[in-house]
């Protein structure tokens, strides 16, 4: 099975669509009807100052960049270290967000995963001209394929209920949000289909002002 790390609108390796499809001829055949394989799709976004970017980034970068990353057990192991990366920095989330498609089939999930991948590329060019004269803000968008179901809520406004937010089990969002990530570093190997990163704005140089990535995210929302 193959990955894909996207930093930004730079797309590096075969793609975590063309991974999906990779994996799916994998499998080898059985007799009869295929079984209906059921797959989730995930969104976790994660708001930060610049300077929490600058620390996050190289260490990610060079995870998701190494083509030794490509097997199953060291893309998992790659997951697994780009995860403790964002866990490490909980404390300077500034805004996250997240949504999923629940456990469908590989097809459906397919389809939902290019459409979002898509729609989060499109946030770079709604920033691109939304200059920082103080502190940036920078997105990170983690997005994973796996067999089992990660998140439990959905901060998409036309999703999020009046009043405060509350996952399926009553946490905050910072909460709900590190449930999620444990839960995404207990997949085991046959778990873990294929996951991208993408940064907002793609280059770092170019710091963007936090309403213009609030106004580019309304999936965002306080951590606490």
């Amino acid at each position: 099975m193959m990955w894909i790390a996207t930093i930004g609108a730079v797309v590096l390796g075969v793609g975590l669509l063309g991974g999906l499809a990779l994996a799916a001829r994998s499998r080898t055949p059985s007799p009869g009807p295929p079984p209906v394989e059921e797959q989730d799709g995930t969104v976790m976004l994660f708001a930060v100052h610049d300077s929490t970017r600058a620390r996050l980034e190289g260490p990610i970068d060079e995870l998701v960049r190494s083509p030794a990353n490509l097997g199953r057990s060291k893309r998992q192991w790659a997951m697994r270290n780009v995860v403790k990366e964002i866990v490490g920095a909980t404390d300077q989330w500034q805004l996250i967000g997240g949504w999923n498609a629940p456990l469908s089939d590989r097809a459906a999930v397919a389809d939902v995963l290019s459409e979002w991948l898509g729609a989060l590329r499109s946030r770079e060019f709604r920033v691109r001209d939304e200059s920082a004269s103080g502190t940036g803000m920078s997105v990170l968008a983690l997005v994973v394929c796996a067999r089992v179901e990660l998140l439990d809520f959905d901060t998409r406004p036309e999703h999020v209920s009046q009043g405060p937010f509350r996952s399926g089990r009553g946490l905050t969002p910072a909460h709900a949000m590190q449930s999620a990530l444990q839960r995404l570093m207990a997949l085991g190997l046959d778990d873990l289909v294929a996951f991208d990163v993408l940064w907002t704005p793609a280059d770092a140089a170019h710091p963007v002002a936090p309403h213009a990535i609030q106004a580019a995210y309304p999936e965002l929302i306080r951590a606490d």
